[in-house]
């Protein structure tokens, strides 16, 4: 929190106070029970749809799983590619303008920096 007034709750004073936190209490509690049950009787008569959601909830984490696993192992296969290129002074030398621009973008990713290739007009 940046700059602003921290909020605490204090504790209650006197017998009235006490009486009416354990009231508010009581009828948290109160509401907390009736909602699970009103959502255990919503599964119970709903169970397949409860179990639709939960197969939708499972397919959907798998596929981000394999996605993120390919991300990964796409990123690795690129890393190994430009991490075996090596350019001699006087390869360097000899190449055109827009070969330059992918040999220098090639050597900024293998040594880690984020770059792509622009081709100027």
């Amino acid at each position: 929190m940046m700059g602003g007034i921290r909020m605490r709750l204090r504790a209650p004073r006197g017998r009235r106070e006490r009486m009416a936190a354990a009231l508010v209490a009581l009828a948290v509690v109160t509401m907390l029970v009736q909602a699970a049950t009103a959502l255990w009787r919503a599964i119970v008569r709903g169970w397949p749809f409860a179990v639709a959601v939960a197969v939708a909830v499972l397919l959907a984490a798998a596929w981000w799983q394999v996605r993120q696993v390919r991300r990964v192992r796409l990123r690795r296969a690129q890393a190994a590619l430009v991490a075996v290129l090596r350019l001699p002074l006087d390869r360097i030398d000899s190449l055109g303008d827009a070969e330059f621009e992918f040999a220098l973008r090639d050597l900024l990713i293998r040594d880690g920096w984020s770059a792509e290739q622009v081709a100027g007009r």
